[in-house]
C-alpha cells in the first residue's frame, strides 16, 4: 500500500467504528470518510458540529517529525 492508500484505509476504519454514533445523531456526510456534519439544538438554536477524521503523518518528513501525541513538541 502506498501512503495515500494507508491514509484512506485508516480514515475508513475509524469512520466505520464511529458510524453508529454519527447516524444516531443524524450526521450527514460532508466528505467521504473525512468529514461529517452533526445537527444539534443548543439553547433553542439549531447548530451544526463538524466531525473531521484526519490521519496524521506517521513518518518523519524533511520539515516535520512523525506525529506522536505522547511526545512533547
Amino acid at each position: 500500500m502506498n501512503k495515500s492508500e494507508i491514509r484512506a484505509n485508516a480514515r475508513e476504519q475509524v469512520a466505520a467504528a464511529l458510524m453508529p454514533a454519527l447516524m444516531d445523531m443524524n450526521a450527514e456526510k460532508v466528505e467521504a470518510h473525512k468529514k461529517y456534519a452533526v445537527p444539534l439544538e443548543v439553547g433553542g438554536e439549531q447548530v451544526w458540529v463538524e466531525v473531521a477524521i484526519t490521519c496524521k503523518t506517521w513518518y518523519d518528513t524533511k520539515s516535520a517529525k512523525a506525529y506522536n501525541p505522547h511526545k512533547e513538541a
